[in-house]
């Protein structure tokens, strides 16, 4: 093998004249960040921390340029990965490196003008366009033909990147620094810089390049104002622009360093800017070392006015950020010094600035909503404990002032008390009395404070704590006792106190404490809609399903007011239309089904467990409904939990339960409505929802739920069009128990084979299904004449029928059988049960032979059969009793195996059989004894 490289794509003629394909030229990508992390562990470092930082760098630095990555590594590796500042942003291996390629570029290009445009360009960073060439080549003095001179350039030191989008090579970057002036470096900087900022539109990659050409040039307007545009941008655009900007986020942050010189108005946008940047990179440590040098630049602002233009931008700035955890005592030192009269005019301005791009809440009053961000900030009880010294220290007025955000926003106690818990669970749950002891010193401070709110928040979650992690009830219960006697009457103590009594499994007194608290006023948001599920899964465990489904339904209500419960509220829904069911409401049960449906299409299950545990759950009630329906019980299919969907905490591993389509889900709706019998609402619905798209596994689950409809229903007019289609499936299903076969993966039923009607096997089953029509036609009390002849003529289309089949369909028309096969011996007993001419004994013997020949068909035939023999067999005990052997004895015994209800369908039948034998000239064989006892078993 022979492999060719180059810098320039190779001319067209020379693959024909080498004989090889052209698909054997392949462009080698530069190394991506994942590359690069790879290559660090495979040389040495192992701690995840320390490998993306050094990835971060070492990619800053090479561009990811696979000569300069594989130099920088080995370099670092030999060192130990430890390096001083100075080669850590200025390597010394990638300058040597650069060096010899310009070494190369003088040889290479000995024209003057050629030479000049690639030092020229050489100062660009990141990805360009010809124009900006164009007029880097235009700068005094201008080179002659620059745009002929960048296309010799364009392949081994300028790389196309896309139509109109190139690329300075790593190689390349920085050889203007040893051949132009300073004054002319900085020249060419503010040109490209001004030349990224004329274009219409800019990307992220343009932006960050007009920041690092300024910031290059030292121009501190320029670079003042592109500050101050990108730390205005909201999160979104800060996740785009911190990876080119990654450089920036280090830049001077030693003790005492400054970014650019002594001007605070540059030095504070700048370090506004690192610190957005920070905090987007999740570089905590040197955020904060960002907010102390802010601190300490306000600080020294010396006009007043100017003072409080700093202390509005740079506080915003930081107390809007949610990135970054600040410590508590910090967050409530910056309110201290913000909470000034003079300030809170040009505060507001700013923060109404800032909100434009920053996600805020509507502003009422700047310091204090600062302050609600506090409530997400929370990092813990210990970061709680210290919020509240912090407070405790601060003027009275001003602290009464923060708390006025409790008035406007009355979920921010509970937000702040839920955050502090939520954050330190394992410690909760590992040192119980000292996660006690802040609450305790918390409620203490807001009662002295006159913050009543919360007070009762720390009430509530200390009753929690007792009841969920101490495992001490009665201590919950004294707690809340104690808040009552202070507070009295509080929809969320109540709501707490029904909580605890749930766990208690006391669920009337659950239940009448759940309903007290959601009539009041006072329980937050999220409070009340967990308040509604937790009330309706107590009324269902005490069978009030009505009630239950009322609890749900409203609190899906309350959910869909606020997005953050969106798929709680849909979950609460399907819980609502389960507990429907139940109160036997079938049609509202399916319609809500029908709109949870409609509701589930905005949720993709792969955004998050909570959203694909929802998709399983409502699949599963629905098709636990339909069985239900139907009447079947399989022990596989649990009954669904009252709840169930709206749980908001599910099982991890639910991500692995497998989803079928969506279109299955509503048709198993319709098909349950249509076995109701309920009408075509939801039929109507669903075709407009999946354009009549059945999956194969639900299009053989309605061909086989089709036939047992015929035969509930009676419509004996549709037989031959169910029939054929059973034959499909049928014979599907039997190529799928030789083979692994995925019904997901199959669009349609097979064809049957050309000679499918040439084997005896299709006839057998023809026999089947007509004497389970049969059955469940003479079953009824107004039989109908079924069209026997009609039906064989129509089959005998399909291929020549054999002649035990003919002789069938004849025997049910009245003739004798000729043989003694299984259906034709059925067929005649049909004929005589149907006249009802029978002796007890003859009576007997019809009644086995359609018990044998319906073994494989049982399902099919189960109910007719067991109501329509039972009351022969009854009409015997009363009018034929001399057709017994001791009377008196038999027919007490038979009559109790009629009304048994420990048994049904084809087992009722063989349970009297076994009950009449002995009473009857019967003389059973070992053979047919067992197979009654079989029956009776269920087998």
């Amino acid at each position: 093998m022979v492999i060719a490289t180059g810098q320039k794509r190779p001319p067209l003629s020379l693959f024909p004249a080498l004989w090889i394909p052209s698909e054997s030229e392949q462009k080698i990508p530069y190394f991506d960040r994942e590359e690069i992390n790879e290559l660090i562990i495979l040389h040495g470092l192992g701690e995840s921390n320390s490998v993306i930082e050094w990835g971060q760098n070492i990619y800053a630095s090479t561009q990811g340029h696979p000569q300069l990555v594989h130099a920088r590594i080995r370099t670092l590796s030999n060192q130990g990965w430890s390096v001083t500042e100075e080669d850590f942003h200025n390597p010394e291996d990638i300058q040597r490196i650069r060096l010899d390629a310009r070494n190369r570029l003088i040889k290479m290009f000995p024209s003057d003008a050629a030479r000049m445009l690639a030092y020229r360009l050489s100062i660009i960073t990141g990805r360009f366009h010809r124009n900006l060439a164009l007029t880097l080549g235009n700068t005094a003095p201008s080179v002659i033909l620059s745009g002929e001179i960048f296309d010799t350039l364009v392949g081994p030191w300028i790389e196309k990147e896309g139509p109109d989008l190139y690329r300075v090579s790593p190689l390349l970057i920085g050889a203007a620094q040893s051949v132009f002036s300073e004054r002319d470096i900085i020249d060419l900087h503010l040109n490209v810089a001004n030349c990224i900022l004329s274009q219409k539109i800019l990307n992220q990659d343009d932006l960050s390049g007009a920041f690092w050409h300024a910031y290059s040039a030292k121009d501190k307007k320029l670079i003042s104002q592109l500050a101050s545009v990108i730390i205005r941008e909201g999160e979104h655009a800060m996740y785009y622009l911190r990876e080119p900007m990654f450089w920036f986020s280090e830049v001077a942050l030693s003790p005492g360093n400054k970014i650019m010189d002594d001007e605070l108005s540059t030095e504070l946008v700048l370090r506004l800017l690192q610190f957005r940047l920070n905090s987007s990179l999740s570089k905590h440590a040197s955020a904060l070392i960002d907010i102390q040098i802010i601190e300490d630049i306000v600080a020294n602002a010396k006009a007043k006015k100017e003072s409080i233009l700093f202390s509005a931008m740079a506080y915003t700035i930081i107390l809007s950020n949610l990135e970054v955890h600040i410590p508590a005592a910090t967050v409530v030192r910056i309110l201290d010094n913000l909470m000034d009269e003079s300030i809170e005019t040009a505060l507001a301005e700013k923060f109404f600035e800032s909100s434009a791009k920053i996600d805020t809440p509507e502003i009422l009053h700047a310091t204090r909503d600062l302050f609600l961000f506090q409530a997400i900030r929370v990092n813990g009880l210990k970061d709680l404990r210290e919020l509240v010294i912090a407070l405790e220290k601060i003027d009275e007025k001003k602290r009464r002032t923060l708390f006025s955000i409790c008035d406007s926003e009355s979920d921010f106690p509970n937000m702040l008390i839920r955050q502090a818990c939520w954050k330190d669970v394992e410690a909760i749950s590992t040192n119980v009395q000292e996660s006690l002891s802040v609450l305790r010193f918390t409620e203490s401070k807001a009662r002295e404070w006159g913050i009543k709110r919360l007070s009762i928040a720390c009430y509530a979650v200390i009753a929690s704590i007792y009841d969920e992690y101490a495992e001490a009830p009665e201590d919950a219960m004294a707690a809340l006792d104690e808040a009552d006697k202070i507070f009295g009457d509080d929809a969320q103590l109540i709501n707490q106190r029904a909580k605890v009594l749930l766990r208690l499994k006391r669920y009337e007194e659950a239940l009448t404490s759940f309903k007290h608290a959601l009539l009041l006023p006072g329980l937050d948001k999220v409070n009340y809609v967990t308040s509604c599920r937790d009330a309706g899964i107590v009324a269902a465990k005490l069978s009030n399903w009505m009630f239950s489904s009322k609890l749900f339904r409203q609190g899906a209500e309350a959910a869909r007011q606020n997005n953050i419960q969106k798929l709680m509220g849909i979950g609460l829904s399907a819980d609502c239309a389960v507990s429907l069911w139940h109160a036997s409401q079938p049609k509202e049960c399916l319609s809500l089904f029908a709109d949870v449906l409609d509701s589930l299409e905005d949720v993709d299950p792969k955004e998050e467990h909570l959203a694909h545990h929802l998709h399983a759950t409502i699949r599963h009630a629905i098709s636990w409904v339909h069985f239900a329906a139907r009447g079947y019980t399989d022990d596989s299919l649990a009954r669904p939990l009252p709840g169930m969907c709206s749980n908001p905490n599910p099982h991890e591993n639910i991500v692995d339960h497998r989803l079928v389509d969506i279109s299955g889900v509503w048709e198993l709706l319709v098909t349950t409505e249509s076995y109701l019998s309920l009408g075509n609402t939801i039929a109507q619905r669903a075709k407009n929802k999946t354009n009549s798209i059945m999956p194969l596994h639900i299009r053989i689950y309605r061909g086989i739920l089709a036939l047992e409809t015929m035969l509930r229903d009676k419509t004996f007019e549709k037989l031959i069009s169910v029939l054929l289609d059973y034959h499909a499936i049928n014979h599907f299903r039997g190529i799928t128990k030789t083979s692994i076969v995925d019904l997901y993966s199959i669009d349609d039923l097979p064809k049957l084979p050309d000679d499918y009607w040439n084997n005896e096997a299709p006839w057998t089953l023809n026999c089947q299904v007509i004497l389970a029509v049969t059955i469940s036609n003479y079953s009824s009390t107004t039989p109908l004449k079924l069209p026997f002849s009609s039906w064989y003529n129509e089959l005998a289309i399909l291929g020549r029928p054999p002649i035990s089949f003919s002789k069938f369909i004849r025997v049910l028309q009245g003739e004798v059988p000729e043989t003694d096969n299984l259906y034709q011996l059925a067929a005649a007993a049909l004929q005589a049960l149907n006249l009802n001419r029978s002796s007890p004994e003859q009576l007997w013997g019809h009644s086995f032979r359609l018990l044998d020949a319906s073994r494989t068909i049982h399902s099919l035939v189960a109910q007719p059969m067991e109501e329509w023999l039972t009351k022969l067999w009854q009409y015997a005990c009363q009018f034929q009793k001399f057709g017994f052997r001791a009377p008196n004895m038999a027919i007490p015994n038979i009559e109790q195996a009629c009304m048994n209800t420990s048994y049904s369908g084809t087992a009722k039948v063989a349970l009297i059989l076994e009950a009449a034998a002995p009473w009857l000239n019967i003389n059973l064989s070992n053979t047919a004894r067992s197979l009654l006892e079989k029956i009776r078993n269920g087998n």
